[in-house]
């Protein structure tokens, strides 16, 4: 039987391929516009994911982990600041598949922390850092739902349903 944190990380592995294989599934232009005004493209929450993803998976894998020690915007900057710009699907495909193998390699690097300390949420509550791993996987599914939904309104069968269908 797997491990807890095994069990998670399989869980994003399978979330994040499934997300990859939307965003491959979206023509150019509906990958890159937004569905509607005021909402990001479906490239836009892509790049979203992979910067809260490395935020949370940084911060889980840190010791002295605390979601409460400043705002979210600089966790993001903190932990994502410097990822490379990607204006094209190559390159987000690329970044998507790098920082997610990066950051599973970095809790399981952490398996000792991740496992047995607890993390204080955005919130200040404390939980374990399966639970808030299970979070983060959480938002990328909800995420992943909207870019289906996207391929959906262009009148494209999103990637999951094309997988199904065999």
């Amino acid at each position: 039987m797997k491990q807890p944190l095994d069990e998670a990380l399989s869980a994003w592995d399978d979330v994040r391929s499934g997300l990859v294989g939307e965003i491959e599934n979206l023509p150019e232009d509906v990958l890159f516009a937004p569905p509607a005004e005021g909402a990001r493209s479906p490239a836009e929450m892509a790049r979203h994911l992979v910067e809260t993803a490395e935020m949370w998976s940084r911060e889980l894998s840190r010791r002295e982990g605390d979601f409460t020690r400043q705002g979210f915007s600089d966790f993001v900057a903190e932990h994502a600041g410097d990822l490379p710009a990607t204006d094209d699907r190559a390159g987000l495909v690329s970044l998507l598949r790098e920082t997610h193998a990066q950051g599973a390699a970095r809790l399981r690097e952490a398996a000792g922390v991740v496992s047995r300390e607890p993390i204080r949420a955005f919130d200040g509550s404390e939980m374990s850092r399966i639970a808030w791993l299970h979070h983060g996987i959480a938002h990328e599914m909800y995420h992943r739902g909207q870019i289906a939904l996207c391929a959906r309104m262009a009148g494209v069968t999103p990637a999951l349903t094309r997988r199904i269908r065999g």
